[in-house]
């Protein structure tokens, strides 16, 4: 599958992403039950995206101006 992340950021000319990983989102459904959700994010020169499926367009843009990255 890896291999595939990598095709496709590539293709959807992301191969100069700053840093690339999963991440685990928090979230609150409408019937109150806690869950969680694993997201692909691509932090690149045209912002931080995030993916559902890595295999598919990004679900949405974060613009990222004058930031510092760093490793936790």
């Amino acid at each position: 599958m890896g291999r595939n992340i990598v095709k496709n950021l590539q293709l959807n000319n992301f191969c100069n992403a700053r840093r690339c990983g999963y991440m685990d989102k928090h979230y609150t459904n409408f019937l109150g039950k806690s869950k969680w959700k694993t997201s692909l994010f691509v932090l690149s020169n045209v912002g931080l995206l995030y993916f559902d499926d890595p295999l598919q367009p990004p679900q949405d843009l974060f613009p990222v101006i004058n930031c510092d990255v760093s490793q936790i």
